[in-house]
């Protein structure tokens, strides 16, 4: 670790970074930051990655070498827990989960085994019911004590929620649990636990219709200095969601919103947030495909959408052929798929009206407005999504 150290005294030194400006910046003191170039004392975890931001703002891979030399030589459990949240909020799922096994037969082992499951979701490995289960597994074995605990696991719930598409519920317990930080001490722990909420939040308060309270917590998210300095993927969230409320009514300011997002993901770890990428991709192929934009150019990355694809360009033919196929291989179709083999028939009220049960079924208010506009029950200006 002091060869690091040194390296970043040296680079700091050869850029000419102003030392004051920067313990400003890091509300440290100037005594602080020289100990700590000196081995002498441990920074917390974000404030490490700030000064490695703002010494290599453009070498990632030099960062998370950094991070991860310095991962492992954490003291305080304090600290280690810092920057398992860090790393989380970073997308740096690699490095957390060899923080996290390091750390599960240590003295807090229940932080670790918590993020575990955080990274399990977010690795695409556990979701829904089997990821309730497992939470109920872990805490029947400590005591959730703090109130940072209870939020760590009320966040796990969160998506336990939202992958069981109870948006409703997504809502009322984050509207709960953000009551439950105002306790919690740790400054960086408590905005990463806030912004970890209000992420679900944003798209509680989507699914559920509820547009312009949906765009004010994004835009409180995005207009944060800190969500930019700390927590890059809760922007790229907002960004996305703030993109996906007006991809019905502002072509434009839908596009540009996703782009957003996706500048942020592309800044950091986006081979890690390959997933939410992806995501986000598909959401630009869709308003593409609404909006008849570019169609020839698009070449969708969900088999569904490339049905819709299709209808759009008036082969309801071979919309119908990949829907069939779609399920044959699963089974079923879900609420979007059903919705595009009722308009591929020729607007089929029958399925379409199935397809506005599906949505209804998984509360999923905004995105009903597709089969709702095409059987006549609602029009735009009473769905509220001024533009």
């Amino acid at each position: 670790m002091q060869k690091v150290l040194a390296k970043i005294s040296n680079d700091m030194d050869n850029q000419n970074i102003n030392r004051t400006k920067l313990v400003e910046k890091l509300k440290i003191d100037g005594a602080t930051l020289s100990r700590f170039l000196k081995g002498k004392y441990q920074l917390t975890f974000n404030k490490y990655g700030e000064i490695l931001k703002e010494v290599y703002p453009e070498e990632l891979r030099v960062r998370r070498e950094m991070c991860k030399i310095y991962s492992s030589t954490l003291k305080r459990p304090g600290n280690k827990r810092i920057a398992m949240y860090y790393l989380l909020a970073h997308g740096e799922l690699d490095l957390l989960k060899e923080l996290i096994d390091k750390e599960k037969n240590g003295k807090y082992r229940e932080w670790a085994v918590i993020c575990d499951l955080l990274y399990l979701r977010y690795s695409g490995k556990l979701s829904g019911d089997k990821l309730q289960d497992k939470l109920n597994e872990e805490t029947s074995r400590f005591k959730v004590k703090t109130d940072e605990m209870k939020v760590l696991c009320g966040i796990v719930m969160l998506h336990v929620r939202y992958d069981q598409e109870n948006y409703k519920e997504m809502v009322r317990l984050s509207e709960e649990l953000i009551q439950q930080t105002t306790e919690i001490e740790n400054a960086y722990i408590k905005d990463f636990l806030e912004f970890k909420i209000q992420e679900a939040i944003i798209y509680g308060l989507l699914t559920c219709a509820e547009i312009e309270k949906a765009r004010k917590v994004c835009f409180e998210i995005i207009n944060d200095e800190y969500s930019e300095r700390y927590f890059p993927i809760f922007r790229a969230t907002a960004y996305g969601v703030l993109g996906q409320s007006y991809i019905f009514t502002n072509y434009t300011k839908s596009l540009h919103y996703l782009r957003l997002a996706l500048k942020v993901i592309d800044n950091g770890p986006k081979e890690q947030m390959q997933k939410r990428k992806n995501m986000i991709l598909n959401t630009i192929d869709f308003l593409n495909i609404h909006w008849k934009v570019d169609l020839h150019l698009i070449n969708p990355i969900v088999k569904s959408e490339k049905a819709y694809l299709e209808i759009q360009k008036g082969n309801n033919e071979k919309a119908i052929a990949i829907l069939m196929e779609i399920l044959r291989e699963n089974g079923h179709l879900d609420a979007y798929e059903t919705f595009y083999l009722g308009v591929a028939k020729g607007g089929d009220k029958k399925i379409l009206s199935e397809a506005l049960h599906l949505f209804e079924q998984s509360q999923n208010i905004f995105y009903s407005y597709l089969p709702k506009k095409y059987l006549g029950i609602m029009s735009q200006k009473c769905y509220n999504l001024v533009g």
